[in-house]
């Protein structure tokens, strides 16, 4: 960085800024132009990208004196990062470079301050980083120096992601550039409304999932917090991807009973991975469609959410992913399909909207995780 003004690599300058974190995917869609991107194509473009990042990366090693290495590629192994650092075409590019690997966090905690001040203390001028840059232990900044560093993050472009990245380029405190690779952008710029975050901009860009067990069922209440629209397409696009790579199915179910239909209606917009198929229910379920506003759905106003499962499990393989995006008041008496959902062996993430009604929404839980006892549940 230099006069506090980070240079962005690799980006196609015609997109605008938007929310979320997502690994490795640089999606362009112009109506101007007519052109209908697929999303296989959009990734494509981000891989190019980062194939230029990392053979110019190479390059430089190969040029390099071979009596000292001058490079290093720092990778961040802890469980927010790893995904994207163990990607098959990361790992295929850093395969064949010449450049020094360390690959740290394993512990499960990210001391990125201590890995660069370690590189430049050990004599590199060129430090790459592959990090979602979320430092949680060990020195709190870098001493002065003069260090040539990239990062490359598993982000989309946004203000909340570009101020934590400001943030760690700050405290990179180095007198040279600093270069940030960005990994997408939203594919539909010119058609959805550009929404300030609820959130705090220092916070993480996306939420942590934690598994529902029984401790987290008695602390519902520190899941409090009002949902944002960006930070929850961020989590639901960079989830999704990650269904992909294994691979796995996806489905959203979203709740647009009474109030939450504007929200929710944002959100959906904002899922812009294709592979993901969406819903919205409230006594009853009908597919998305970006063409529709939701309040054209023949869905009614109560809250249905054993029919909205239902519906999905009906077309779902047994070990799909499940995103059901609901404050859980649940208020219809529809009763689980019980072959269906003692046979599904898939995760279901449960993005809560908090709600006054702790203790209902705790039973709902318990009832869904006994009728689905192969699941696996989580929630954030």
């Amino acid at each position: 960085m230099q006069n506090g003004i980070i240079n962005f690599v690799g980006n196609t300058p015609v997109l605008s800024a938007q929310e979320y974190a997502i690994y490795v995917t640089k999606v362009v869609c112009r109506k101007e132009r007519r052109v209908n991107m697929t999303l296989k194509k959009a990734i494509a473009k981000a891989w190019l990208a980062f194939a230029i990042s990392l053979t110019t990366l190479a390059l430089f090693c190969i040029n390099a004196s071979a009596a000292a290495k001058t490079t290093v590629v720092l990778i961040d192994e802890t469980y927010s990062s790893r995904y994207f650092s163990y990607e098959p075409t990361v790992s295929e590019y850093l395969n064949n470079t010449s450049a020094d690997i360390v690959r740290f966090g394993k512990n499960g905690k990210t001391a990125l301050y201590d890995e660069v001040q370690k590189a430049i203390d050990d004599g590199y001028v060129n430090i790459y980083i592959i990090s979602d840059c979320w430092n949680t232990t060990g020195r709190d900044r870098v001493e002065a120096n003069n260090t040539q560093i990239t990062l490359l993050t598993p982000y989309f472009e946004s203000k909340d992601v570009d101020k934590h990245l400001s943030d760690v380029v700050e405290k990179l405190t180095t007198t040279s550039t600093v270069n940030v690779e960005y990994w997408g952008k939203w594919s539909k710029v010119k058609s959805v409304p550009t929404l300030e975050p609820e959130t705090d901009p220092d916070e993480d860009p996306m939420y942590r999932t934690t598994e529902v067990d029984e401790d987290m069922l008695e602390n519902l209440e520190t899941l409090s917090d009002e949902k944002d629209v960006a930070k929850t397409a961020n989590t639901l696009n960079n989830a999704i991807l990650e269904d992909m790579e294994i691979p796995r199915e996806s489905y959203i179910l979203g709740d647009c009973s009474g109030s939450m239909a504007a929200f929710q209606e944002d959100v959906l917009q904002k899922v812009q991975v294709s592979e993901g198929k969406k819903y919205v229910f409230a006594e009853k379920s009908e597919e998305f469609s970006e063409n529709r506003s939701v309040l054209d759905y023949d869905i009614g106003g109560a809250t249905d959410i054993v029919e909205a499962i239902n519906v999905a499990l009906k077309e779902a393989p047994k070990d799909a992913h499940i995103y059901l995006l609901s404050d859980l008041g649940n208020n219809c008496e529809s009763v689980f399909d019980e072959d269906a959902c003692s046979s599904f062996e898939g995760i279901v993430t449960i993005v809560y909207y908090p709600s006054e009604y702790e203790y209902s929404v705790r039973k709902f839980i318990e009832r869904m995780q006994a009728q689905m006892p192969k699941a696996t549940f989580e929630i954030c």
